[in-house]
């Protein structure tokens, strides 16, 4: 006896209810956590580069929009400066800085602040991202 079964399951509605698929739902949930669990890595005097990072609009990338972000992702220092009372203060014509060899020296967090994340909360993020998409995401 032969039997016949015909399922009619929408893959793409499922993937799409966790946040998978084409929706770009569980890609923003992790970028958000990445946000979130790099935050003690990253350098801080003020607290302006950490507060201020956002999410790229496709939902793919961090991004730090300060002006010195970069400099101390690499950790390294930007000049020439100068040495002044209140601190190091930079002599550079608009356009004219460029990296002078010495390493930054942070008084909390560090350069490749993700990578820092990475090796320490790797397990964590993925049990992040795996509580929320196998719950259904409305």
């Amino acid at each position: 006896m032969k039997i016949k079964v015909t399922s009619q399951i929408d893959v793409g509605k499922i993937l799409r209810s966790r946040g998978l698929g084409d929706s770009d739902k569980a890609r923003k949930y992790l970028v958000s956590r990445v946000i979130v669990r790099s935050a003690p890595y990253v350098p801080m005097r003020q607290g302006t580069l950490r507060n201020t990072a956002g999410i790229s609009p496709g939902g793919t990338q961090v991004i730090y929009p300060q002006p010195y972000a970069h400099y101390q992702y690499t950790g390294k220092v930007m000049g020439p400066n100068v040495l002044t009372p209140k601190g190091w203060r930079s002599m550079a014509k608009k356009g004219g800085k460029r990296y002078n060899g010495r390493t930054l020296q942070h008084r909390q967090g560090g350069a490749q602040w993700d990578k820092q994340m990475l090796k320490n909360h790797k397990e964590a993020l993925a049990s992040d991202v795996a509580a929320y998409v196998s719950k259904e995401v409305k």
